[in-house]
């Protein structure tokens, strides 16, 4: 009986492990995801303030000329 109650207890507890394991996956996933949303939007931002500061140089270089 003792063996068996071990046993159950050791089942339980891969178990425990295993939806712990599937959670942090998950967490993992989600967190990387807005990892990526947060990158693409800051690349765009420095293309965007880029552009601007392109534009601004070339209608300074027309109004001087």
């Amino acid at each position: 009986m003792h063996l068996f109650q071990d046993a159950w207890q050791g089942n339980r507890a891969q178990q425990r492990l295993g939806l712990i394991e599937e959670t942090m996956t998950e967490e993992w996933q989600k967190r990387k995801k807005q990892m990526y949303v947060v990158d693409d939007t800051l690349k765009e931002s420095r293309r965007a303030h880029q552009r601007a500061q392109f534009a601004s140089k070339g209608a300074k270089a027309h109004a001087k000329d």
